[in-house]
């Protein structure tokens, strides 16, 4: 990521710049670069950068390459390079070393400059040095050592400082150079001993804006006494660039901080120490370009007494510089006629800079309070930065509008889903009861197929009553038929219970024997099935082998006591009331086209230490192909219409699925149809 911030930083450098690896490699070129040398990239790129170097610079390279990798920086050094054309170009060129996380050599960043190259044994002046000054494209003058009096200057120094030749030639070093007096001094003795070539100072001109300059002083002797020659560069905008570069590190740097807060504040931490500012804020533009300043809370936030106030400055509550500013696209700085509301921050001074990317404003920088005033140079500094920081902020913003528009679907889908679970749940809730009232209906003729028996019984016992109270002789006394009589009165009262019992709502999760629930169920419907002549076979399967239950309707419904699961019992029941309905009609379907089949339904149980799998077979007819993949869809059926609603199968399936984790499929097999339920055991 870093890379890239860096990429787009250098490729609009005004300086040329380039990229090495640790084996001296080129990764990244501007062009600037290109430019001055007359290459194309593709001519560059992964090429050694001593292969653009004559003989004596490679020299050069191997003794500071190594140099620069250790140390992490280099400043100054000249190179010689081979433009396109073979001509060669004179640069001095300043390096610094970028690591990774764990403190490894990464690449470098250098920049240079191309330079007129003075050697000292060159500068011999004689009579026509004026002429020399006067031709001369760099800046050069001469000074007496022991006065620090300037002796002489050309016009390009002159220029430069906007001086006049008289007023520069009245002047000491001193009045140029803003150290004391004893670094100059100091410097002076260095330059008579010949131990320094070159040197960076700072000059002030005329109008008080500092130049910095790298100088190239020669001692020169005229008339047998010792004088200065000094020939120097203007640096100030490879100083500007360099702090630049460095201020955008930070910059770039600080925007992998994940806190927006943070980012922010230290953003105007940067913008305050580089522009020497006391307050001032860093804000970006939101969809309703409100800008939104996180960075006050960290400073003239808890400050400012204004009432109502805010990190937020809407569109239509912006005012002044600021105001002006982002309408404009353009940078303005104020210095006088401020006009605060009661409990305002008092300022001097004010700069408002807007960034600006693809011609829109995504953000601002709002400065106050610089001691010396803001300049013309403070509002080219800014500019440059504002657009280096540009593509930076328009990615975090497209990260943090692309989170908030994530946040927002999220929570719209929330409502949808809980919506569609509601809706969903009235669904099935009314499947349930639509259901329910078909299984009573099932029930009920359940019921008349095991009341019609006792009844005809008890009408028996009600006639053979009748005829012994007439004196007909029977082998049974009138108290026995009275007792048989209060025998089928219970049973039918028993069915009632059952009955009652098989639709009562189990509120609470109990543990059950599901072979139990199983066979209760049986024991209701079994009727019809005799009725029908369907004949039921349970076998139970578990550690202890296979055991065939003869007596079906037994209380000891698994001698392991192993099929105990949690769920509502009454959910079970009408599960096997619609497998077990459905594997009924099936066998007496497939009768109707063969009367010698056998009606059977085959029930096996296997318990396992993890689950409970019940196997329910009818020797039906097998299901379509077609078909049997839609069965547990709701209200699908096969069944004529007013003999099936298409419930039944898709409610199990729920019930099985959704409220016991378990299992239900259906599959035909070679002699009929089979139903799975697979149930774990907690």
């Amino acid at each position: 990521m870093k890379i890239d911030y860096f990429k787009e930083q250098y490729e609009n450098a005004p300086l040329p710049y380039h990229s090495l690896d640790v084996e001296g490699n080129i990764l990244i070129v501007n062009p600037a670069w290109c430019e001055i040398l007359g290459y194309d990239k593709e001519e560059v790129i992964n090429n050694k950068y001593s292969d653009f170097l004559t003989p004596e610079s490679v020299i050069t390279l191997k003794n500071n390459f190594p140099n620069l990798c250790k140390n992490g920086i280099i400043h100054g050094v000249e190179f010689d390079l081979i433009h396109k054309n073979g001509s060669i170009v004179s640069v001095v060129l300043d390096g610094k070393v970028a690591y990774t996380s764990s403190g490894e050599f990464k690449q470098t960043h250098c920049i240079f400059k191309p330079v007129e190259r003075f050697k000292k044994h060159e500068m011999t002046l004689s009579n026509n040095t004026f002429l020399y000054f006067n031709k001369s494209n760099a800046c050069v003058y001469v000074y007496d050592p022991e006065s620090l009096e300037i002796i002489d200057a050309n016009k390009k120094m002159c220029d430069l400082y906007d001086y006049t030749y008289k007023e520069i030639t009245a002047m000491k070093l001193t009045d140029l150079n803003p150290n004391t007096f004893e670094n100059i001094r100091k410097n002076v003795d260095l330059i008579l001993r010949g131990n320094v070539d070159y040197f960076e100072v700072n000059h002030i001109d005329k109008k008080g804006n500092v130049h910095y300059i790298e100088t190239h002083p020669s001692v020169i002797n005229i008339s047998d006494k010792d004088y200065i020659l000094s020939i120097f560069h203007d640096i100030t905008e490879r100083k500007e660039n360099e702090f630049l570069l460095n201020v955008i590190s930070q910059i770039h740097n600080t925007f992998l901080e994940e806190d927006a807060d943070l980012l922010f504040a230290n953003l105007l931490e940067i913008f305050l120490k580089y522009f020497d500012s006391e307050f001032g804020l860093v804000g970006y533009l939101d969809k309703e370009d409100n800008l939104i300043a996180p960075s006050m809370t960290y400073t003239i936030f808890d400050q400012c007494r204004v009432e109502n106030k805010s990190i937020v400055f809407s569109k239509s509550s912006r005012k002044g510089i600021l105001k002006d500013s982002i309408e404009n696209k353009t940078i303005y700085i104020k210095s006088e006629n401020f006009k605060f509301p009661s409990g305002h921050i008092e300022l001097a001074n004010a700069m408002s800079v807007p960034i600006v990317k693809s011609n829109k404003v995504i953000g601002a920088i709002v400065l106050g309070n610089k001691n010396s005033g803001y300049t013309d140079a403070d509002k080219k500094s800014s500019e440059k930065i504002a657009k280096l920081m540009s593509p930076v902020l328009s990615n975090w913003l497209s990260n943090l509008f692309h989170k908030e528009e994530l946040k927002e679907i999220n929570l719209n889908l929330a409502e949808r889903i809980e919506e569609e679970i509601s809706i969903r749940k009235k669904n099935e809730q009314l499947l349930f009861e639509q259901k329910k009232f078909a299984d009573m209906g099932q029930m009920i003729s359940a019921i008349a197929h095991q009341w019609r028996q006792p009844l005809n019984n008890m009408q028996l016992v009600s006639q053979m009553r009748k005829e012994i109270h007439s004196g007909e002789n029977y082998d049974i006394s009138y108290d026995e038929l009275f007792q048989n009589n209060t025998e089928l009165i219970e049973h039918m009262s028993s069915t009632i219970d059952d009955f009652r019992n098989f639709f009562s709502p189990n509120k609470e999760i109990t543990d059950f024997s599901i072979v139990q629930q199983m066979l209760n169920t049986l024991e209701l419907i079994n009727p019809q099935y005799n009725n029908n002549g369907i004949q039921v076979s349970i076998k139970c399967q578990c550690e202890n082998g296979s055991i065939k239950c003869g007596n079906m309707f037994s209380e000891s419904y698994c001698a392991q006591d192993k099929d105990l699961i949690s769920g509502f019992p009454s959910e079970i029941k009408q599960v096997f009331l619609n497998i077990l309905s459905n594997a009924s009609d099936a066998t007496l379907e497939a009768f109707k086209n063969n009367n010698g089949l056998d009606k059977i339904i085959d029930i096996c149980v296997v318990v396992t230490d993890d689950a409970v799998s019940i196997d329910i077979h009818n020797n039906g007819n097998n299901i379509p192909v077609d078909v049997i993949g839609r069965i547990f869809e709701p209200y699908f059926t096969t069944k004529d219409e007013g003999k099936g609603t298409g419930i039944g199968l898709y409610m199990s399936k729920m019930i099985i699925e959704n409220s016991m984790n378990g299992r239900l499929t259906c599959n035909n097999t070679e002699n009929g149809v089979n139903f799975n339920i697979k149930i774990p055991i907690q």
